[in-house]
């Protein structure tokens, strides 16, 4: 299940996971609206933690990925976003899940920050 950070140390690899950096067309290709929440109802959902393990959380400028905090499921229901939180407020890993493949498609560093205006003084 993709919804609680579990240990990927029992994890059986088979190879190496190279995680992939979606471009932001390859990102908004992956959506479509509306999105629909499904955290905590999503069904056969696949374990992310051993590909988001292989990221490099400096590669996406924070310091700690953290837990799930939402899944939304596109209107095609093609993909399962996987809202992934960090150590840096509104700023967010997404892990796109390929539903009919049952895999993980690729990651998208949102800033929620740049993208929507948003502040994180009070």
């Amino acid at each position: 299940m993709h919804c609680r950070r579990k240990s990927s140390a029992g994890c059986k690899r088979e190879g190496m996971i190279v995680p992939r950096l979606l471009t932001e067309a390859e990102f908004d290709a992956c959506w479509a609206l509306p999105m629909k929440d499904v955290t905590g109802s999503v069904e056969n959902a696949i374990n992310i933690w051993p590909y988001v393990d292989a990221i490099d959380p400096v590669s996406i400028c924070v310091k700690t990925i953290l837990d799930v905090t939402y899944v939304y499921r596109d209107a095609q229901a093609r993909y399962d976003h996987v809202i992934v939180e960090t150590d840096q407020e509104n700023v967010v890993l997404v892990i796109v899940v390929d539903i009919d493949k049952a895999a993980v498609f690729g990651h998208h560093f949102l800033d929620l920050n740049i993208k929507y205006g948003l502040s994180t003084q009070h």
